[in-house]
């Protein structure tokens, strides 16, 4: 089984962003990851996620990010009404 696991710096220099930048999407809960050993890794599928749930949205700043995560909370929510 080969799974490509990326840790925080790997996504910050593909996406162009800090390494700040991937903590506060993964502490909004935008991007999921898990931690191996001291660091945080995140799978192909992790990545994957967090690009279908943002398309289409302004995340540039960490109050946007908890914005979008308030609106995917509360469609959730009311889905399961």
């Amino acid at each position: 089984m080969n799974i490509a696991l990326y840790t925080r710096k790997q996504l910050a220099e593909a996406w162009g962003c800090t390494v700040y930048t991937i903590q506060d999407l993964q502490d909004t809960g935008l991007l999921k990851g898990r931690r191996v050993g001291r660091a945080w890794k995140y799978s192909e599928d992790d990545v994957q996620e967090f690009f279908d749930i943002t398309k289409g949205h302004d995340i540039d700043n960490y109050s946007k990010m908890m914005l979008l995560q308030d609106k995917l909370k509360a469609a959730a929510t009311t889905a399961t009404k």
